[in-house]
């Protein structure tokens, strides 16, 4: 049975450093928390990365424990993708690389992933090459990506944003894509426009090429913008207390629906339901923070966007 999804970028080592808190060292990353959530409400999922001898093997016992497929976390040298997660005071969060794996190749790619129905390249910053995502969309399935690790958020700082130093690399990676995914502060750090038209930078994309563009917005909802429409997500009641992870959170439920319904809409509530679920939740990727359906169908009829 080929996979549903197949997620491509580094797992990492992550130190979440909290204000006034104590830190913690968790498995963190958009191909970690998207599939955990994929495979906790049902879907057949994998993860395609590169990790060394130096990381903590068990980080990575709720992937199995979910029922992620782990065939594709290669480890290779000694040396995997070590960060530290700094939150501010006012909410703000910067990520700092200690170290890092090598690039994802897609040689690494085991014989019963090719099959997958979508591949999902989420990389924390650059682990794929563009040359190497094209490879991966010729193998047929469907193709969606996070652009927060290609000059979005994930990516330190450069001295001029991704779309004035090297916009042909975005266009480039939205062209061989059906679905692409941003954050708001994704946007900024892309555009380096605070006040950048969301809206209108993702209809771009649609421009260059990609079928459907979501946006998160965090405690704002979504907004999910097809060819023919416009769909603002809106935010679930609930009680969220940790913000980490919750747009991989949110496009793990949202991929899991779409391949299911081919419905943006329909796609982008599940999608909300499963992010909240996790942000309810605290410390890193965990079993306990993890979706099941049948409480993602209870959030959504508690919201009224159940049927």
């Amino acid at each position: 049975m080929s996979l549903d999804i197949v997620a491509i970028g580094h797992v990492i080592n992550e130190t979440i450093i909290y204000p006034q808190q104590k830190t913690r060292q968790v498995l963190g990353s958009p191909p970690a928390y998207s599939m955990a959530v994929a495979a906790g409400v049902g879907a057949q999922v994998g993860i395609l990365t590169r990790i060394g001898t130096d990381y903590p093997r068990e980080l990575l016992e709720p992937l199995q424990t979910l029922g992620v497929d782990l065939q594709g976390i290669v480890c290779r040298g000694e040396v995997s993708t070590n960060n530290q997660l700094i939150y501010s005071d006012n909410g703000t969060k910067e990520i700092q690389y200690l170290t890092k794996a090598p690039l994802i190749d897609i040689a690494d790619t085991p014989t019963s992933y090719r099959k997958a129905k979508l591949f999902y390249v989420c990389p924390m910053d650059f682990d794929v090459t563009t040359n190497t995502v094209k490879e991966f969309s010729e193998l047929g399935g469907m193709m969606a990506t996070d652009l927060g690790g290609f000059g979005g958020a994930h990516s330190p700082p450069g001295q001029s944003p991704q779309m004035q130093r090297d916009p042909e690399t975005v266009r480039a990676l939205i062209a061989s894509m059906d679905i692409v995914k941003a954050s708001d502060e994704d946007c900024q750090r892309l555009t380096g426009d605070a006040t950048v038209d969301l809206a209108g930078f993702a209809e771009q994309w649609l421009d260059w090429g990609a079928k459907i563009s979501v946006v998160t917005l965090g405690g704002a909802g979504a907004l999910v913008i097809t060819r023919k429409q416009t769909h603002h997500i809106p935010p679930l009641p609930g009680n969220p207390i940790d913000p980490t992870g919750g747009g991989d959170s949110f496009m793990g439920g949202f991929l899991v629906r779409y391949l299911q319904t081919e419905d943006a809409w329909q796609a982008g509530i599940y999608g909300a339901a499963t992010a909240l679920l996790v942000i309810e939740g605290s410390g890193g990727v965990s079993v306990d923070r993890m979706p099941s359906a049948p409480l993602v169908e209870q959030r959504l009829q508690q919201a009224g966007l159940s049927g």
